[in-house]
């Protein structure tokens, strides 16, 4: 693919992900299809798709596992936050869509009652986005702040469900935001990690040809890195690092 394609694959592949979601995390394989119709996949292609979305417990065709994705964590708190929830007065669907429209009018008075209302779906959209590198908790706590924050933007709604819409949009689009961020920050420390392992491995190397342990300024210019990265490294790990010898004020343990 060149840049364009790959760009309208990645805008594709969150689109059919929110549809999945809205679906109770199953899609069809005609509403794959159409989604990426405009990528003229073959079979293979289609096929990496599918498996894709089955590598998110998403069903195609057949109902999704949502809970597989669930961790221990997850599934404690959502145990304690539902019993929370349980609590609260039920809302009919009457009366939901009477505060959407009571909303969409500018009535601010509905604003607590609607917010209520829709606790349980910011739960249930959580579900959905599990095992993505966030925990339910967080994605919770996201979404019932987009919730409260989306109450000032129903105003001018057309319909009520043009302002549920937006509700929903807004949750999900926090969620997915809380993902990226995370999944961007483990990707950031899994890189850094990676080359706090080649300075402790390249430390080892040469101790075992010094028979001794090595000086900083000896690790960064026999194995090239900056003075900065492996003082990091060093205060990281509490100046523990065996192979090297300890900085000024530091002491190690052989």
């Amino acid at each position: 693919m060149d840049s364009k394609e790959q760009a309208l694959f990645t805008e594709k592949l969150n689109e059919i992900r929110e549809t999945a979601v809205l679906q109770g995390n199953s899609v069809t394989t005609e509403q794959i299809k159409e989604t990426f119709s405009e990528l003229n996949f073959n079979d293979a292609q289609f096929e990496l798709v599918v498996n894709y979305l089955k590598g998110f417990h998403i069903g195609v065709d057949e109902e999704g596992d949502i809970e597989a994705a669930f961790t221990t964590e997850d599934r404690d708190f959502l145990e304690m936050y539902l019993s929370e929830i349980d609590e609260l007065e039920p809302v009919s669907d009457g009366r939901k869509q009477a505060l959407l429209i009571g909303a969409a009018a500018g009535d601010k008075s509905v604003k607590d009652a609607l917010i209520s209302a829709f606790l349980p779906q910011v739960v249930e959209l959580s579900k959905m986005y599990a095992g993505q590198g966030a925990l339910i908790e967080d994605l919770i706590g996201e979404g019932n702040v987009a919730l409260a924050v989306c109450m000032d933007m129903l105003e001018g709604a057309q319909s009520a469900e043009a302002a549920e819409d937006l509700i929903m949009h807004s949750i999900m689009e926090a969620m997915e935001n809380l993902i990226y961020e995370d999944n961007r920050e483990k990707l950031a420390f899994d890189d850094w990690a990676e080359e706090a392992n080649e300075v402790m491995d390249k430390a080892h190397e040469l101790y075992e040809i010094y028979q001794r342990k090595v000086t900083v300024d000896e690790l960064c210019r026999d194995g090239g890195f900056e003075k900065d990265f492996v003082m990091d490294v060093i205060n990281v790990t509490g100046g523990k690092i065996e192979y090297i010898e300890p900085a000024p004020g530091k002491t190690t343990e052989s």
